[in-house]
């Protein structure tokens, strides 16, 4: 989308809510790598497409509080919160950790900012509750990602919107509460000619224990390795979706409130990656790199820092931006993010 045509789908919105319209509406953005924006340069994340479509708009420029960063976990296991984990202030939020947990991070939100009022509240969680190394294990069954779609998805997700509704609704009952649902990473449209050669970068970065090569080359041999894949991706997208939007709907119920909305990204099949029009990240031609400009930075910082070069942290450095919504794909998440605040 070029500018023009930027400037046209923004002009096409219809009036922005008076809660947006004030001198700088305050918008908090906690989450996973969707909302932090994995790979993407500063001006290319979500939150700042947002920002700019708010000020072309109506020339408001929102005070933007972003916490998420990539790895995070929701907070809630088993109906109760997560235990404390290890994280520092200077960790760099590209390199993936599970803490601060999307729970963790409301309370530091709530100690770095003492008022509480938001306008709108910007929440992406439970895809590493359900996590990637499950999701694209070759012998994960569906029914186990449904599974744990119904533990984190639902169960976890309901809990962390209660507690967003006790924190914050009770500071501005007019806050706009937007849960980001998921999309396919892969799907029958994705051209993968080296199956083999991204389930080994999965399997070999990303599970314990990894899978044998030789393993993996007879599973693709029979035509299953790809399927597979294809099918758990998908799996996970409906059941993820399914779950946060009947999340949203129980929670409004709960407690007789409209300000939880789902956001469904609309990406669909045909925009997975290895697609002809992607707006998910894969991997370069040689499937042995990342496509994503941030690549170098995390290279850099995972040699001098952390200093190993093999298994997950290979993965974690190299490829972290593997089916996260690319430079087109965070667009369409800020294009949808402005239709559901003006809704």
């Amino acid at each position: 989308m070029d500018r023009s045509e930027f400037l046209r789908f923004v002009a096409a919105t219809p009036a922005l809510p008076a809660a947006l319209m004030t001198a700088s509406p305050r918008i908090l953005v906690i989450g996973d790598s969707v909302t932090w924006g994995q790979g993407l340069l500063p001006s290319q994340k979500i939150h700042r497409l947002l920002a700019k479509m708010l000020f072309e708009r109506n020339g408001i420029e929102p005070q933007m509080l972003h916490y998420a960063h990539s790895g995070a976990i929701v907070g809630y296991a088993g109906g109760a919160p997560v235990a404390s984990g290890p994280y520092q202030p200077w960790w760099p939020r590209e390199i993936p950790n599970a803490h601060p947990t999307v729970l963790e991070q409301l309370t530091l939100v709530s100690q770095d900012h003492l008022d509480l009022r938001y306008d709108a509240i910007i929440v992406s969680a439970s895809i590493n509750d359900v996590d990637v190394r499950t999701i694209f294990n070759p012998a994960t069954s569906t029914s186990t990602i449904t599974t744990r779609c119904k533990l984190y998805c639902y169960d976890a997700m309901t809990l962390l919107m209660d507690t967003i509704q006790q924190r914050f609704v009770a500071a501005n009952p007019a806050v706009r509460i937007l849960i980001l649902g998921y999309y396919p990473v892969l799907s029958q449209a994705s051209d993968i000619p080296s199956v083999v050669s991204v389930a080994e970068a999965l399997a070999r970065e990303t599970i314990s224990p990894p899978h044998p090569t030789t393993e993996l080359a007879a599973y693709s041999f029979t035509g299953g390795l790809r399927g597979t894949l294809i099918e758990n991706s998908l799996t996970f997208r409906n059941a993820s979706l399914q779950n946060l939007e009947s999340a949203v709907a129980d929670t409004n119920a709960k407690w007789n409130v409209q300000n939880f909305k789902f956001v469904d990204p609309h990406i669909a099949d045909a925009e997975a990656a290895f697609t002809s029009t992607p707006l998910i990240w894969g991997l370069t031609k040689n499937y042995d790199d990342a496509e994503d400009p941030v690549l170098n930075d995390r290279i850099e910082y995972c040699e001098y820092l952390l200093r190993k070069k093999r298994g997950p942290d290979q993965f974690t450095c190299l490829r972290a931006s593997l089916g996260h919504p690319n430079t087109a794909g965070a667009l369409r998440y800020a294009q949808q993010l402005l239709s559901a605040l003006i809704a």
